[in-house]
């Protein structure tokens, strides 16, 4: 029989590998961005990025830093999926999400890796995929949050859906 830290130990590691989601929360885009706030609870309107060519193209806010805690009381969020609704091209694509605090832009963030690269291949042009689990760290209450994709597709669209699941502790 195992020990009580090799006990706590493995115990560590199911909850890092993985947890329920049980306050998730649905976003799309705002209905009326502000320079903290790009997402919209329950919005089913998709949020959109562009390839470069083989390369990742500009990035898109999908949460600003007004835009979270959603639930009062709540401290951090991690994305949970991502939900495509269209592609331009039914090729694989790699979507990055890239976070920072309120105060960095994308490209400060991205800089210092503070980045999560998410494979993508959906089959058909339109249609909601099978959703795509987005592992990352958790980040606290105002983070932002951007995503890019890359595609061999110079031009190439994505059109997508995201989740995050909001906790009460860090």
């Amino acid at each position: 029989m195992a020990d009580s830290s090799e006990k706590m130990a493995l115990l560590q590691s199911l909850i890092t590998q993985g947890h329920i989601h049980n306050l998730s929360v649905a976003f799309g885009v705002a209905a009326v961005p502000t320079l903290t706030h790009f997402a919209d609870v329950e919005r089913l309107s998709p949020f959109t990025i562009t390839s470069g060519n083989g390369t990742f193209g500009a990035a898109t806010n999908v949460l600003g830093s007004g835009d979270t805690p959603f639930r009062t009381g709540m401290t951090s969020f991690d994305p949970r999926e991502i939900h495509t609704v269209s592609v331009s091209v039914a090729t694989p694509w790699i979507n990055r999400w890239v976070w920072g605090t309120a105060t960095q832009t994308e490209a400060q963030a991205e800089a210092a890796l503070q980045y999560s690269n998410v494979i993508v291949q959906q089959a058909v042009v339109t249609g909601i995929s099978f959703p795509q689990e987005v592992r990352m760290y958790k980040l606290l209450s105002s983070s932002q949050l951007w995503a890019k994709g890359e595609n061999a597709t110079n031009g190439a669209t994505l059109t997508f859906l995201f989740q995050i699941h909001e906790y009460s502790g860090v």
